[in-house]
Formats: C-alpha cells, sequence, structure tokens
C-alpha cells in the first residue's frame, strides 16, 4: 500500500509521519506508518530486521507526537509548533534519523542481588568493551530492564521501588557521553504499588515510556551540576523534566500504555 503525503509517496521519500487536522474544533493527531517490510522501506528505514525497524520508526513518531503535536497546524516557526529545530529544520526524532534503529537487546546473565548506579556502569563499559554492546554515541541510550529481586541504587543513595520507580542518567567514557535507563522489575514489592495504577505490563511500558521519553529531551541529565546546560528540556521552576511533570498520568497510544508528557503547545499533559 502507498501513501500519499503532498507530492511525497511512502518508502519513496519518507518512512513515517505524524500530522494534525482539526474536527469540529479539536486538534486530531495521528500518525501514518507503512509497511516498513516492503521495497523501499526495507532498505531504506533502518538497518535491522523488519520489526526492530518498524519498532524504530513508530517510535521517532511517537516521541514526536508527543513533543510537537500540532505540527500539522503550523505555518510558520512558532505557535503552534513545540519542540522544534528552526535551524534544521527538524523535531526531536528528526535530528537523530538514521541514529534511533532498534538493535536486539541482550540478556546480562551476571547476577547480584543489590547493585549501585557505579557498579552498573562499570557493566555496562565491560559489555562494551566485549563487544556485547555497541559503543556508545551521544544519540545512543541504554535502558536497562532488571529482574524481580534486584535493589538498585541511584547516585543519591535513593533506593529502586522504595524512593523511584526509574531514572534516566549520564556518564562519560573515552569522552563520549553514555545515556542510561535504570528500570527496575515494575511487578516486585514497592514498585507494584506505587508505579502504576494498570496491570504490570501495563506500567512497566508507561515507566519505560517515561524514561524514554526524557532520555530523548534531556539526555545530558546527568552530568548537570546547575539548572542550567548541559540540561536540554527542564522546567527549572518544578526541577522537572517533561515526564515528571506528568508522572503517574498514563495514556495509550499506538494501542501501548505510555506515561503522559508536557506539551507547551497544548499547556497540558498529553500522551501523543
Amino acid at each position: 500500500m502507498t501513501i500519499t503525503f503532498g507530492s511525497s509517496r511512502s518508502c519513496v521519500q519518507f518512512c513515517a509521519y505524524h500530522g494534525t487536522f482539526v474536527l469540529n474544533g479539536v486538534n486530531v493527531t495521528y500518525g501514518v506508518i507503512p509497511d516498513i517490510g516492503q521495497a523501499g522501506c526495507s532498505t531504506g528505514c533502518g538497518a535491522n530486521t523488519v520489526t526492530n525497524n518498524t519498532d524504530s520508526v513508530a517510535s521517532h513518531e511517537l516521541v514526536e507526537a508527543t513533543t510537537d503535536p500540532a505540527v500539522g497546524l503550523a505555518t510558520t516557526f512558532a505557535f503552534p509548533l513545540a519542540w522544534y529545530d528552526q535551524v534544521n529544520n527538524g523535531e526531536i526524532g528528526d535530528l537523530c534519523n538514521g541514529f534511533g534503529s532498534g538493535v536486539a537487546g541482550i540478556i546480562d546473565t551476571k547476577s547480584a542481588a543489590n547493585v549501585t548506579d557505579a557498579q552498573m556502569q562499570t557493566e555496562l563499559n565491560r559489555l562494551f568493551t566485549a563487544g556485547t554492546l555497541s559503543s556508545p554515541n551521544a544519540d545512543t541510550c541504554y535502558p536497562v530492564h532488571f529482574p524481580s529481586g534486584m535493589a538498585i541504587a541511584a547516585p543519591d543513595g535513593s533506593k529502586s521501588c522504595v524512593q523511584f520507580c526509574a531514572y534516566h542518567g549520564t556518564y562519560v567514557r573515552n569522552g563520549v557521553n553514555v545515556n542510561d535507563g535504570i528500570i527496575p522489575d515494575i511487578g516486585q514489592a514497592g514498585c507494584n504499588a506505587g508505579c502504576g495504577g494498570s496491570t504490570v505490563t501495563n506500567n512497566t511500558d508507561a515507566v519505560a515510556s517515561h524514561e524514554l521519553v526524557e532520555a530523548a529531551t534531556d539526555p545530558a541529565v546527568g552530568l548537570a551540576t546547575v539548572i542550567g546546560p548541559p540540561l536540554g528540556w527542564y522546567d527549572a521552576v518544578d526541577n522537572a523534566e517533561l515526564g515528571d511533570l506528568c508522572n503517574g498520568l498514563q495514556g495509550s497510544s499506538s494501542g501501548f500504555t505510555v506515561q503522559k508528557v508536557w506539551s507547551n503547545a497544548a499547556c497540558a499533559c498529553v500522551d501523543r
């Protein structure tokens, strides 16, 4: 199936896009994603499997639909555009286009009942050195999902499923920022009642999407010592990122549970 957008055609000029139209005064945000396995898209929309490339393209549009929902109504580089780079004429996902391909995850068999953030960084470095994980660059994020029974201590000493549900951070390896995410088992004690009001799967998806959006919009948060650079999209008044401003508010996007994030354009928490 071929989709036409203006003079552009799917799998020829574009992999996917999202837009907006007005229905009885209500903005409707939508996403158009062709079959990524068909000719054109199969080689031009990612360098991994069809499933992984489809996930990557869909996540690209999900993040942009969340952070720039009214793009389809914009006629200038101003309102209703939200998070938009005028210099490169691109949204958040566009600025990393080609770098956002998903890769198959790995299972690290090294086990421990308790782990600190520093120990997690050491283990990531070991996996990088061994070639088990691809070497990091500024556009890569490494979300780490921990099994049940493991307790993680954040850099400030706070404990998983006690003081936090998840977080994302940053450290420097060989002069390159490593963007990571820490996601404990949301089904274990503490997290199962405090990290969402839905099923374990839905709560895990919501928590993971919270960190994914924040890792995309504020990747160097782990290196910041003041309310200023290298922080990205950050609310200095509330000392919070886009997901924190809507913490615990779940929504739905493309059939998946996600956590809503703040939109300046909508002046509200949105899920798409």
